[in-house]
């Protein structure tokens, strides 16, 4: 367990490097020359991120990035 205070703006800061960094691992994701282990390394930063992400901001926030929504959206639209 690990706790920190921030201030406002390091958090929303905080919040916003999540979000691209989370954008970029996600097009990584899709990238149709990744396979095998390195999907599933990508896979688990993405989790990784979207933990730490989740707990910094309200519930229907985080539902835009997560995982299992997001690809039903993407089937969806195809």
């Amino acid at each position: 367990m690990f706790g920190m205070a921030l201030k406002k703006k390091e958090a929303e800061e905080i919040i916003y490097l999540l979000k691209k960094e989370m954008d970029d691992v996600y097009e990584d994701l899709h990238d149709r020359s990744v396979e095998g282990c390195v999907k599933r390394a990508i896979e688990e930063k993405y989790s990784l991120l979207f933990s730490v992400y989740r707990r910094m901001v309200p519930a229907t926030e985080s539902l835009k990035y997560d995982l299992a929504i997001k690809e039903k959206r993407n089937v969806k639209k195809s």
